[in-house]
């Protein structure tokens, strides 16, 4: 039995054995879901046209638009939803480092290429996360890269298009530099970490967030450690003064395209004012959606699940941290039971759990740092005062997404707080550690079962995302091979599935039609260009839209055609179709 043991223990510690693990399965699943050529989220394929709009055109964050001169402003441009319009120019909104880098690849490898800086950043997330636990002298060490890697959602948003794993392996990178900082009382390396921040802006405006969260918290150490935030300061200042620079020329505002468009359609769409951002009911409502996946007044069915998990985490959340070891173990029990009803939410909505918690039930213990680190930051150890500045940092960094009213994110996981997904995750552990050597033999068992059994729904969560995500893609496979069919000159639509598409062909005119002034300009168009079809893919009342266009077009159009373009079997299950509708222009007498 022991050799077994030594075995077991001498597999765990073969770090060579899960780093080829990772890579092979993380690589390989990539690869697996590429084949589709297509995207989980209109994001991705709206920065893929940036990239289009470079080969085709030499224009990255301009976009090619044929019909500029019908459309001026970009109306019902095909991505309308995701430009920055100024002044005649049609810019993605989207910050153009991560479809410039990406673009290299695809030009290399073909789509497959996309996928290399996704899967580049998870492993070298894993790998940032492991030196970082071991400076750390952290027990879990061994165990904690195969949490990471296979029970969080860095393995989802690694193997797909999209630069959240990146978003991860920036602030994993800044939270190694921090350490480093502490522990050598480096002012370089602190300066180091700041610059990784200053980075960061450059693929996502929410680290400014982060870095404001990281400074604020390492305003304590400035009586002891005051190059902390000197080094964070002098790091990060000179790289957003760039990026400002960079928006001010290019989009004509400090903010850039992606937070000024967000801003500016948002507030069209659902106005909000500063009394909404601090209204307390409101912001509970988006703190349980953005950690739990729901809200607090759901409907009658699922309210007693939903009030059980939130149950569950707040005694978790209260009594592990300072209580006695009989609590300890009660309260880490009660939370395998709030992993329980996240399975049961799963399994009864079958949606993607779009809370933090809900979707990683391993974070749960992390809850309980705030009292941890009031009992070991007096002993002014280094992993104690930075597991205190991690803890302060995560927590404004979520107090910011949270007051946010445009509720950002929210997918598998909640996607913006997902960017402190290293850093929770070494929280969780931590907490776990802290708890269970106060347990003896038989409290510890049951603690470890428990925390097992965290693991084991996270695991399981990010098992059934893999299999959404393909189920996704080849929704979006199926649409792209539909609507490459299509041949009439004008194709219009009322939803996102323009950036959901992968062909480049310019010799269709494609327009986002949803509202009434659109369907006027729409009208306007259809006169000029006089075509002999023109073709609809949406919904019901989006065809209804359509309808009324061509008749305000005076010109003469039959429907010739109206049915399902296939029934579709959504990720979320809701049971929803895209209609076609083929209107052919009648020959004038």
């Amino acid at each position: 039995m022991s050799k077994i043991k030594i075995l077991i223990v001498k597999f765990i510690k073969s770090n060579s054995f899960a780093t080829l693990f990772l890579i092979l399965l993380i690589g390989s699943t990539a690869i697996w879901l590429s084949r589709n050529e297509t995207f989980l989220s209109p994001d991705c394929g709206a920065r893929f046209a940036m990239i289009r709009s470079q080969i085709d055109h030499g224009h990255l964050i301009y976009t090619y638009y044929p019909n500029a001169d019908l459309d001026p402003t970009g109306q019902v441009h095909p991505l309308a939803y995701f430009l920055y319009h100024r002044s005649g120019d049609f810019c993605a909104m989207y910050l153009p480092l991560f479809p410039l880098v990406t673009g290299v690849f695809y030009r290399l490898f073909g789509f497959g290429g996309l996928m290399i800086v996704p899967v580049l950043s998870g492993l070298g997330t894993i790998l940032v996360f492991y030196k970082t636990a071991e400076r750390l002298e952290m027990r879990s060490r061994y165990i904690l890269p195969w949490v990471l890697g296979l029970a969080t959602p860095l393995l989802l948003y690694s193997v797909i298009y999209w630069d959240h794993s990146l978003q991860m392996f920036i602030t994993a990178l800044a939270g190694y530099w921090v350490l480093r900082a502490l522990q050598e009382r480096s002012f370089s390396c602190a300066a180091i970490a700041g610059t990784v921040f200053g980075l960061g802006i450059w693929i996502h405006e929410l680290f400014l967030a982060f870095f404001v969260a990281a400074f604020l918290s390492s305003l304590p150490f400035l009586k002891e450690r005051r190059f902390v935030p000197g080094g964070l300061l002098v790091g990060f200042v000179p790289i957003v003064l760039a990026w400002v620079a960079y928006n001010l020329w290019t989009y004509g505002g400090i903010g850039g395209g992606h937070l000024g468009a967000n801003v500016v359609q948002n507030n069209a769409d659902h106005p909000f004012s500063l009394i909404q951002i601090l209204d307390p009911s409101q912001f509970a409502e988006r703190a349980m959606v953005e950690l739990v996946g729901t809200p607090i007044f759901g409907s009658r069915d699922n309210i007693f699940p939903h009030f059980m998990v939130f149950v569950g985490l707040l005694i978790v959340y209260t009594f592990v941290g300072w209580a006695g070891p009989l609590l300890r173990r009660v309260a880490l029990l009660l939370g395998i039971l709030a992993s329980g009803m996240a399975f049961y939410l799963y399994w009864e909505t079958r949606g993607a759990p779009d809370g933090l918690l809900e979707a990683t039930p391993l974070l749960i213990p992390a809850l309980a740092i705030p009292w941890i680190v009031q009992k070991v930051e007096g002993t002014a150890t280094t992993p104690g005062v930075f597991f205190a500045w991690a803890s302060r940092a995560c927590s404004l960094f979520a107090l910011f997404i949270l007051i946010n009213p445009m509720l950002p994110g929210v997918d598998w996981g909640s996607r913006y707080l997902l960017a402190a997904l290293p850093i929770l995750v070494l929280l969780a552990a931590y907490a776990v550690e802290q708890q269970v050597a106060g347990l003896r033999k038989y409290g510890r068992t049951a603690a470890l079962v428990s925390v097992g059994g965290m693991v084991g729904v996270s695991l399981t969560f990010q098992v059934f995302g893999l299999l959404w995500i393909n189920r996704s893609l080849a929704y979006g496979h199926e649409l792209n091979t539909r609507i490459a069919a299509i041949s009439a000159p004008v194709m219009v639509t009322d939803t996102d599935l323009n950036a959901r598409l992968t062909d480049s062909s310019r010799s269709q005119s494609r327009f986002v039609v949803r509202t009434a002034s659109d369907q006027l300009l729409l009208a306007s168009i259809i006169r000029k260009l006089h075509p002999s079809e023109v073709v609809f893919v949406g919904t019901e009342s989006g065809q209804n839209s359509i309808e009324g266009a061509l008749s305000a077009a005076e010109i003469s159009y039959t429907l010739k055609e109206s049915r399902p373009l296939w029934r579709v079997n959504h990720v979320r299950q809701e049971g929803d179709e895209l209609l076609y509708a083929r209107f052919v222009r009648v020959p004038a007498k």
